[in-house]
C-alpha cells in the first residue's frame, strides 16, 4: 500500500500554523527535508508529521504550564484535547484511546480527525481508535438530542 502524503495546506490546517512557519522549520532543520513532487510541490509524510507534532507538543506544554499558573480550567481541558490530537498525528495509539474517553470533543478536532483518517490503513488500530472516538461522540450527541 502506498503511504499517503499531505500537502503543505493540509499540514498547516491540522496543526494550526502558517505556511511560513512550516517552511521556516524545514529551512532551520527542525523537520527533515520534505520530498517534492515532479512539479516541485512539497509532500509531507508520516515521519514529517511526527516531527511537526513533537514541535507542537513542546509549544502546547508551554501554554499548558501558563494555563496552570492562571488556573484556567477551560483552557486546560482544550489543551489536553489538543495534546491527545497531536499524539494521534504522531501515530500514537494512546492519544486516540484518550479521545475515546472525552464526553465532548472540540468540533475543530472532530473535523481534523475525519480528514486525517485517510492516512491510516482501513484495518489499522489507529483507524479503529479514531473511528471509535468519532462514533462515541456521535452517540453522545444523539443521546443528548433524544433526552431533550
Amino acid at each position: 500500500m502506498d503511504v499517503q502524503s499531505l500537502s503543505p495546506e493540509e499540514v498547516c490546517y491540522f496543526f494550526g500554523i502558517s505556511k511560513s512557519t512550516l517552511f521556516r522549520w524545514e529551512q532551520d532543520g527542525r523537520i527533515s527535508p520534505v520530498k517534492r513532487t515532479v512539479t516541485g510541490s512539497r509532500e509531507y509524510f508520516p515521519e514529517n508529521v511526527r516531527e511537526i507534532s513533537a514541535i507542537m507538543v513542546e509549544r502546547i506544554k508551554e501554554r499548558y504550564a501558563d494555563a496552570c499558573r492562571r488556573e484556567s480550567i477551560r483552557e486546560l481541558g482544550e489543551l489536553h484535547q489538543t495534546l491527545s490530537f497531536l499524539k494521534i498525528l504522531s501515530h500514537n495509539e494512546l492519544g486516540a484511546a484518550e479521545l475515546c474517553e472525552y464526553q465532548t470533543i472540540n468540533p475543530d478536532i472532530i473535523t481534523k480527525l475525519v480528514l486525517f483518517l485517510r492516512l491510516f490503513p482501513l484495518r489499522s488500530k489507529m483507524f479503529y481508535f479514531i473511528t471509535e472516538a468519532l462514533l462515541n461522540q456521535s452517540r453522545r450527541a444523539m443521546t443528548a438530542v433524544l433526552d431533550c
